[in-house]
């Protein structure tokens, strides 16, 4: 996931283009914080089993952008562990 984003994010900043970020879980936001990402929401401290309402109130910021025209399109990253 960081190596596919690092490199989405540079292509996108070297063709101008702005960037919000909404991170969810400590691993992603302390990327996007060394990456000097614009973080306008996050949330920490899930565990393994997130619940909903603990969710809703980082993802509803970049909904709520999404559907004001803020920006024009909304990329989710996420890694996936797989346990051998």
């Amino acid at each position: 996931m960081q190596r596919l984003a690092l490199s989405k994010y540079k292509e996108w900043q070297g063709q101008g283009e702005e960037m919000d970020a909404c991170c969810i879980g400590n691993k992603g936001f302390g990327f996007m914080q060394r990456l000097g990402a614009n973080v306008l929401s996050h949330v920490v401290h899930l565990g393994d089993r997130p619940q909903m309402d603990k969710l809703i109130g980082a993802v509803k910021v970049m909904l709520d952008a999404y559907t004001q025209d803020k920006f024009d399109r909304l990329m989710f990253f996420y890694t996936r562990f797989i346990t051998p």
